[in-house]
């Protein structure tokens, strides 16, 4: 990802041979990073994500005991979450 200070006059970078095309942003290591290193889509990203365990833990909490989908939440929800505010 190359972040010119002009988007006017951006560079060309050529590896090996190949041309390496300028992105709008690049997924690394989980985190989703802008061309302005912004985080708006990472955080779009893991919003939809916990909306989606919200609505599973709201559909089973009176089916499954409190302690499993405690463990499932703390397995899944909380470390997911805790990684995406982390980086």
């Amino acid at each position: 990802m190359v972040f010119p200070s002009d988007t006017s006059n951006s560079a060309r970078l050529i590896l090996d041979g190949q041309e390496i095309k300028k992105v709008n942003n690049c997924r690394y290591l989980g985190v989703t990073v802008d061309d302005e290193l912004k985080w708006t889509e990472h955080i779009d990203y893991i919003h939809s994500k916990l909306l989606k365990s919200t609505s599973i833990f709201y559909k089973l909490r009176a089916k499954i005991p409190k302690r499993i989908l405690l463990n499932v939440y703390y397995a899944y929800v909380q470390c997911s979450s805790l990684l995406a505010l982390c980086c």
